[in-house]
């Protein structure tokens, strides 16, 4: 009976082998009925109740393959009800250059490498290509194995790489499974990817790759091709896509962990809102990470706005850009002393887009009466309605002067007007005593005259604050510009050293460049736009000014920004009795936060943006702070245990994550380019 058992046994693995020869593409499905409870192993398939997979071990990879190549196989092999599962099977591998065995084989591959090292001629190409190919792979895998050890510190791996293509049991599903399967054929020969399908003792091969078994089996041991790969390489490879979050854009960095470039294309899609919060405290590396990250947006042909609360980090930069062309630079720092500000009167270019075109000359009036209501009225802004009157009536002078009218074809005439000459004007009400009426008890002549008195210390040569709007700058500049600076000039000033009235002029223009930039790169220009918010938790101390950034962060998305909020001080962000940082939190897209040094700060800011998966990362970025006072320089010695400093944890708006660091030659980071924070001369 035992006998009859085997041979019937026998008889249907041979009628299975048959049967599979036969089927080709086609998938044989299991002739015993599952339950939930059972599974059933084929001679080339596994089956459950609902699903049916099948296997392949990747056995040689081509020389040269897209780092995206699964991704690939996927987008071209996949249909409806099918999936493609990857499970890479990686350990730790040393090579023992200086044992016996490859001793031997660097000979025998030297000895090939001279007998072939002749040129192919056009000739031989056909007959010698094979055996050229060959020396050259010898040649560029044992130098590229010698560098990834010696110079670049990299693990190497064995590797085997095992594919799972499977589908519902479904008539419609299992006709997709046997398309995929020609495709993924199709595509693997493409790629010159060779492959094995795991045919005869599933069993035991499902033994060998189990993760809860993983069982040796020398028989299957024997059939599997271990590929030897660095960690970089396989990077590109894992599931989770560590070092290989984008494959277009500007650089964020380097990798930490795979040395592969961290990619992001910048307004992938034009209408969503792309809100940036780069944290990290003093000495973290946050500027040196945006001043590098801007050189590439500017080479990506966006327009760079820095709205810079402590005055100077960014003038090396904006000098260096300026050297090749002085137009593609302006930097505007209203105050006192030799500054250039920003004059709302001249009426921006139309845009085409009647909704904002009907209103860019009230615009440049609501401006201009904002920027008097702040000189006259103080910081509460608030006028008088025979000063509001005052004020409205010498603006439509200046404007009438210059043939500005409400018809659009005439507002090319305001180029050239300047808010002194609405000074001026009410300057020449009050002497020439044109708004005295005594049946009204000269109230329009006493708002003039208060008005030319509170102006006065802004316009008048040799008071205490004429340099504020000594220095104008026009339209056509801003818009010629390619790198805007603000600089509020705050750097180290203390609340008692700040005139509230210069800061709050500061405030108003900062939202005047914005808006004008936004609306001129967007449809003039037709280019997106990048606004640097330096030091978000110093702009929280100005009433009214980190509502500005909120009104930049809602309102991009229509205008084509990106908005870039720094701060060295993460409570800022998480306070949540603060309406403005609610509201910040609400409209971030993305985050780079690097280091803090504090625990508790760094398991809130995890709790509030559910980002528990980073709490490791973030301690070791913070532990690579430790022996600061031993490395003033803020480099380790050994760079290869120091890895984490000046490294930022970056979350995209996908939800990819990469650690990163930006990687620069010597000579240029330590250039005054890249120089952050107050220059010492030694």
């Amino acid at each position: 009976m035992g006998i009859l058992n085997n041979l019937k046994e026998k008889w249907y693995m041979y009628d299975m082998i048959i049967a599979n020869m036969l089927a080709g593409n086609s998938i044989i499905e299991p002739t015993k009925q599952l339950d939930n409870t059972k599974i059933a192993i084929s001679f080339s398939n596994i089956a459950s109740e609902s699903q049916i997979s099948k296997y392949f071990l990747i056995r040689d990879l081509p020389d040269y393959l897209p780092p995206n190549f699964m991704d690939l196989i996927r987008s071209r092999c996949i249909q409806e009800g099918v999936k493609i599962n990857y499970y890479i099977y990686a350990e730790p591998h040393k090579i023992r250059w200086d044992s016996a065995e490859m001793r031997n084989r660097l000979q025998t591959w030297k000895k090939y490498a001279e007998s072939q090292s002749s040129n192919v001629n056009v000739f031989e190409y056909r007959t010698k290509r094979s055996a050229a190919l060959a020396r050259e792979r010898i040649i560029w895998s044992t130098k590229y194995l010698n560098e990834a050890e010696v110079e670049y510190r990299r693990t190497v791996f064995k590797v085997v790489i095992l594919i799972e293509i499977s589908s519902q049991r479904d008539e419609i599903s299992l006709l997709n499974l046997s398309e995929s399967l020609g495709l993924f054929k199709s595509c693997c020969a493409e790629l010159d990817i060779k492959y094995k399908e795991l045919k005869v003792n599933m069993l035991d091969w499902l033994s060998y790759f189990g993760v809860f078994s993983l069982k040796q089996i020398r028989e299957i041991s024997t059939k599997v091709s271990k590929k030897i790969l660095t960690d970089d390489i396989l990077a590109n490879f894992n599931g989770y896509k560590q070092g290989r979050v984008g494959n277009k854009g500007v650089p964020l960095g380097i990798d930490v962990k795979s040395g592969s470039p961290v990619l992001k294309k910048f307004k992938m899609d034009p209408d969503a809102p792309e809100n940036w919060f780069i944290a990290a405290e003093t000495g973290g590396g946050k500027s040196y990470f945006v001043k590098t990250l801007l050189t590439y947006l500017l080479a990506d042909n966006f327009v760079v706005t820095v709205m810079d609360y402590e005055g100077d980090e960014y003038f090396n930069l904006a000098s260096y850009l300026k050297a090749a062309n002085p137009d593609d630079v302006k930097v505007i720092s209203m105050g006192k002393g030799s500054t250039v500000y920003f004059d709302p009167m001249e009426i921006a270019d139309l845009t085409g887009d009647e909704d904002i075109d009907k209103e860019l000359k009230e615009t440049a009036i609501a401006y201009t009466l904002a920027i008097f209501r702040v000189i006259v009225g103080g910081l509460n802004g608030e006028l008088t309605k025979w000063e509001e009157k005052v004020i409205s009536t010498a603006i439509k002078r200046v404007y009438d002067k210059a043939g500005v009218t409400d018809d659009k074809s005439t507002w090319y005439k305001s180029k050239g007007l300047r808010i002194k000459m609405v000074y001026d004007e009410i300057k020449g009400m009050v002497r020439n005593k044109e708004l005295v009426d005594d049946l009204m008890d000269n109230v329009l002549h006493k708002a003039a005259v208060g008005i030319e008195t509170s102006a006065s210390v802004y316009f008048e040569e040799g008071e205490a604050k004429a340099g504020t709007f000594r220095y104008p700058m026009s339209v056509n500049e801003l818009y010629r510009a390619k790198f805007i600076v603000f600089s509020f000039g705050m750097r180290g000033a203390t609340s008692s050293q700040t005139d509230p009235k210069i800061l709050a002029l500061k405030q108003l223009s900062v939202a005047n460049v914005a808006i004008q930039i936004s609306n001129y790169c967007k449809y003039i220009k037709k280019c997106f736009n990048v606004k640097v918010w330096e030091e978000f938790q110093r702009w929280g101390e100005i009433p009214g000014s980190a509502e500005i950034i909120v009104n930049a962060m809602t309102g991009g998305r229509k205008r084509g920004d990106v908005n870039f909020i720094l701060t060295n001080n993460l409570l800022s962000i998480l306070d949540d009795t603060n309406e403005v940082s609610k509201a910040l939190r609400g409209n971030m897209t993305s985050m780079v936060i690097g280091k803090i040094k504090d625990r508790i700060v760094r398991d809130k800011l995890c709790e509030v943006f559910g980002l528990q998966d980073l709490k490791s990362d973030l301690d070791l970025i913070a532990k690579a702070y430790a022996n600061d006072d031993a490395d003033k320089e803020g480099e380790s010695s050994n760079e290869s245990e120091n890895r984490y400093k000046h490294s930022f944890c970056v979350v995209l708006d996908n939800g990819k994550k990469a650690i990163t660091k930006v990687k620069l030659p010597p000579a240029l980071k330590k250039s005054s380019l890249f120089k952050t924070g107050v220059q010492v001369n030694k």
